[in-house]
């Protein structure tokens, strides 16, 4: 099994993709593909997103965050995020005055697409301080707290 076949199972996101081919020294792994798709998500990452591991560390200092997920409440009741609250991304625009927009938000979905559609749709609205949780609840269960169950 090649390195690149091994990182797109382990994170299949284009954006990692484009990572690793751009910068070889990134594509050792050091102890399984999770640590090396940890590092490779460290390296880099967009303003308006979070890392998992970046998250963690939020939580565990006692941040004022809100952590916003906008899956479907089936999802939510299968993996969540404890402390998190629900409005799915359908929801989302007709329940904006839920949120205090001068409140630090973090989006979460699956996989980080329908919860980088959610910031979009606050930043629209003058939410300043929004960020995406790269890779959504999969990856930060991957990467930060492996006792939040996966799913497909």
């Amino acid at each position: 099994m090649t390195l690149a076949k091994k990182a797109n199972e382990c994170l299949p996101w284009v954006l990692l993709k484009k990572r690793f081919d751009d910068h070889p020294a990134r594509t050792v792994l050091f102890n399984g593909a999770l640590i090396f798709c940890a590092y490779v998500m460290e390296v880099d990452v967009p303003r308006d997103q979070i890392s998992p591991l970046e998250l963690k560390q939020k939580l565990a200092d006692g941040a004022s965050l809100v952590i916003l997920d906008v899956r479907e409440p089936a999802e939510y009741q299968t993996a969540r995020i404890e402390g998190s609250i629900l409005i799915p991304l359908g929801e989302l625009a007709t329940r904006v005055e839920e949120l205090d927009p001068d409140q630090e938000i973090v989006t979460l979905c699956h996989h980080g697409m329908r919860s980088q559609a959610g910031l979009d749709l606050l930043a629209s609205k003058g939410f300043r301080r929004v960020k995406n949780l790269t890779g959504g609840i999969d990856a930060y269960a991957q990467m930060a707290d492996p006792s939040i169950p996966r799913y497909r």
